[in-house]
């Protein structure tokens, strides 16, 4: 059964430079159209200021402004089709209701203020944002994601079973897991949007199957049985010509997600960093460079295990070009070297 808990997440904002800020890194976290968003907050709240962030991280250039007496605005994005905000401030609930109604059919994104206007009424992904009680100067927001859907942590376990994956590797994915979310936090603490759960379940997932290019160190399978040979020879022949990376995404999508199996299917040394990865993405893909076996070490600590390991420590433009851009993006990820 997929997780029916939302992924939800908390931060605090000081002012509406951080707002904007979080609203930009919530764009960075969109997996599928249509989509449609819900903000909730009193006046001055910054729900304007915070979609406004949102506008930006899609590459609208245009400001976007409150459409409280159009009722709706339309912008461009460069990706996920159209933005369309809609402001039901100034109208009876019955009115926000045929106005909701009427764009139903909207493909792209809709931005909805006020949606509490609507009673029962429920987003992809809705955002309150409140008055901290016990700092009038910070806003607390409040993100519910409901858009992804996720495997429970059993249904996971069951996966491994089935696929007979080995201890070790079993390991190298809950370590991965560990500082997956640990990154995750610090984006956090920094006001930066993040799906929590999704980014752990991608984790202990990804290398679901490894067993398809078994190598050394971490990669090598433990002893095994014979059950074992005949399981894996059949999902290899099952998946041919796919990577560990790709067959673990066919596999979830066939389980019914989709989403995750975009987030797992670019973790391996063979993608390029480009700038429409989402932020679950990005993390994954660092922090199974940061795991050595199950133990937690440093990018240069990793990449002079894969020299060691691959290229009887002979240094090769591959992995000069994998280095490179694993530490650009813990540069990116955390404004600098890593807090740990």
């Amino acid at each position: 059964m997929s997780s029916t808990t939302p992924d939800q997440v908390t931060i605090r904002l000081s002012n509406d430079k951080k707002t904007a800020s979080a609203g930009r890194s919530l764009a960075y976290s969109i997996y599928q159209t249509p989509l449609t968003i819900s903000l909730i907050g009193e006046l001055g709240a910054g729900k304007t200021t915070f979609l406004q962030g949102f506008a930006q991280g899609l590459g609208i250039s245009e400001h976007l402004t409150s459409p409280t007496y159009a009722l709706e605005q339309h912008y461009q994005p460069n990706r996920f089709g159209e933005l369309l905000h809609i402001d039901l401030y100034r109208i009876e609930p019955f009115e926000a209701e045929s106005v909701i109604e009427s764009s139903d059919d909207h493909d792209g994104i809709r931005c909805i203020e006020w949606a509490d206007r609507i009673g029962g009424f429920e987003a992809d992904i809705e955002i309150k944002i409140e008055e901290d009680p016990d700092d009038r100067d910070m806003r607390i927001l409040e993100c519910t994601f409901k858009d992804v859907p996720i495997p429970s942590r059993s249904e996971i376990e069951e996966w491994r079973k089935e696929v007979h994956l080995p201890p070790n590797v079993i390991a190298h994915c809950d370590a991965v897991a560990d500082i997956a979310q640990r990154v995750g936090e610090e984006l956090i603490k920094i006001g930066k949007l993040v799906r929590p759960t999704t980014l752990r379940r991608c984790s202990e997932l990804h290398d679901l199957f490894r067993f398809v290019e078994f190598h050394h160190g971490n990669h090598a399978p433990i002893p095994t049985t014979k059950e074992d040979e005949e399981t894996w020879a059949t999902l290899i022949n099952k998946y041919e010509g796919h990577s560990h990376e790709s067959a673990c995404a066919e596999f979830l999508r066939e389980q019914g997600f989709p989403d995750m199996a975009s987030i797992v299917e670019i973790h391996g040394l063979k993608t390029e960093n480009h700038p429409e990865m989402t932020t679950e993405q990005k993390i994954l893909f660092y922090a199974d460079k940061r795991i050595r076996d199950n133990e937690w070490v440093t990018v240069d600590e990793r990449f002079e295990y894969f020299k060691r390991i691959y290229t009887d420590g002979k240094e090769t433009d591959f992995h000069r070009k994998w280095y490179k851009e694993t530490k650009e993006l813990e540069k990116e990820l955390f404004n600098g070297p890593a807090p740990f």
